[in-house]
């Protein structure tokens, strides 16, 4: 979810079937109806990946081609949903005592793209939003910018 900045549905909705020795899986990303685009993934992802894939194909008999599946007894072996995959990140988090959640994972990610591309086009790529004005929201975040205003205003204001 980081390294690419997946929103929870697209996570929920990668394949793990096609895959061959060193070949990345089909990872097509888009929010609804958009266009899929392919994705690279890097080297550590990968082979996470191929390591739950061992685990998946342990579990998974029903939903051959899901990536992620559920392990739970009930469910096993069914594909994760999005409230599934919420349940798993929060208590990820709350087991290394940090505040986790798919969202914030996403929003962690294109934070960190524009640190390091510190070019607002590039992370718009990574996000994939459609809009720069979407990138921004984050970038105001990240810098604060309207809280520095808001603070400058208050100082000036305090000093007549």
């Amino acid at each position: 979810m980081f390294d690419l900045g997946l929103r929870r549905g697209e996570v929920v909705g990668l394949d793990g079937r096609g895959r061959g020795p060193r070949r990345p899986p089909p990872v097509g990303v888009g929010k609804g109806e958009a266009q899929k685009e392919a994705r690279t993934l890097p080297a550590p992802t990968m082979e996470a990946i191929d390591h739950w894939l061992k685990v998946r194909d342990l579990i998974a008999k029903a939903d051959e081609l899901a990536l992620f599946v559920n392990t739970a007894q009930l469910k096993r072996g069914r594909r994760l949903t999005g409230q599934g995959l919420y349940h798993v990140v929060r208590s990820l988090g709350d087991a290394a005592g940090l505040r986790a959640r798919p969202h914030g994972l996403r929003h962690a990610s294109i934070t960190a793209a524009l640190d390091t591309s510190n070019v607002v086009r590039a992370a718009q790529a990574h996000a994939r939003h459609a809009s720069p004005q979407t990138t921004m929201r984050y970038d105001d975040n990240r810098q604060d910018l309207a809280g520095r205003v808001a603070t400058a205003l208050a100082q000036a204001l305090a000093s007549r």
